[in-house]
């Protein structure tokens, strides 16, 4: 699929090259399940590991597509007349598809900055520099207004879009950042992002947290005791933003939190019930866990183990054999420290 998103993305621009054109390219690489043809995984001999060697593959071919995308544009002499974004959603499930977000702490999911800070690059030839690093805070949003101001379009003044245009930021014209905080929220968890501080709540790792990630990127210093009155600030700015957005309109919807039907359950009880799930071991790791366990016996030796080199850490005792609380122990200390490269 990752190939043939690239072919057909390169046949629309042949198509609509002497026309303005928007091509929005989502790739589903480097997402589970982890596909790979053999003929890119075969460019990874060295990779021992299968799963790793399979994301390697994809990650590769995704590699292609874009340079194929970018190659037709370059075919048609478009580069200068072309901006182009390229970013991901959210940082990599690490447990599943063996990415890694070092030094950053966190996967997919979590507010803390491995699972909100990703790549991000923009290509305007003979507009923006090249080759330069931008460092100030933006965000996916900016794409959106960035696009209708290359395009000469003006955003509704009825209708603010939370999105900054970003050009004159990158070519030097306007001074400052394009935003002096940032902010996200999924269910109960959110974060807040003012200046270089970071207000973090993770309801499974506890009380509200306070980084400053200026001096600490991989999140491993929580200076809210220390900095209550900047933990009040942040969570004063988190309140004041939270005031201008509605409720969420899309729920995750399974059987600990809503009944048939989807209906949600009243919120003591899928409490209750999440906590249940997580006490018979159910989740994304007891997922994974059960796809690797071959023979189910219920726990896993290095070769079924999917990182084998991480084995030795698993296996808290030392015994041979990874079971379901080892691995979540090993999971729930990683996520509290930076991994190791």
């Amino acid at each position: 699929m990752t190939d043939a998103f690239g072919r057909e993305s390169a046949a629309f621009i042949d198509r609509h090259q002497d026309t303005p054109f928007f091509l929005y390219l989502a790739f589903n690489a480097v997402h589970s399940p982890l596909q790979a043809t053999s003929e890119y995984e075969q460019r990874f001999p060295h990779i021992t590991d299968r799963k790793r060697r399979t994301y390697a593959g994809m990650t590769a071919a995704m590699d292609d597509a874009v340079g194929r995308v970018l190659g037709k544009l370059r075919e048609h002499q478009l580069e200068e007349n072309t901006l182009v974004f390229f970013y991901s959603d959210n940082g990599g499930p690490t447990w599943e598809t063996t990415s890694r977000n070092d030094p950053l702490r966190g996967i997919k999911g979590q507010m803390f900055e491995g699972g909100i800070r990703v790549p991000f690059l923009m290509q305007w030839k003979g507009t923006l520099p090249a080759s330069d690093v931008y460092r100030a805070m933006v965000m996916g949003f900016d794409c959106h207004v960035t696009a209708l101001a290359a395009a000469g379009v003006n955003a509704s003044s009825t209708r603010p879009l939370d999105g900054v245009n970003l050009i004159p930021y990158l070519t030097g014209e306007k001074a400052g950042r394009p935003h002096d905080r940032l902010f996200w929220r999924t269910g109960r968890k959110h974060a807040a992002r003012v200046g270089d501080w970071k207000l973090v709540v993770e309801p499974r790792e506890g009380d509200s947290m306070l980084f400053n990630l200026a001096e600490d990127i991989g999140e491993q210093h929580d200076l809210a005791g220390s900095n209550p009155d900047k933990l009040k600030e942040l969570e004063a700015a988190f309140g004041d933003w939270e005031k201008g957005t509605m409720p969420a309109k899309w729920i995750r919807q399974d059987a600990r939190n809503a009944e048939l039907g989807g209906k949600l359950k009243p919120e003591s009880e899928r409490t209750r019930a999440t906590r249940r799930g997580a006490g018979r071991g159910t989740g994304r790791i007891a997922e994974a866990f059960r796809n690797a366990d071959k023979n189910n016996d219920g726990k896993l030796t290095r070769d079924e183990y999917p990182r084998p080199d991480m084995f030795p850490a698993v296996d808290a005792n030392g015994d041979g054999f990874a079971t379901p609380e080892e691995v979540r122990a090993y999971f729930n200390r990683r996520n509290r420290r930076t991994p190791n490269p």
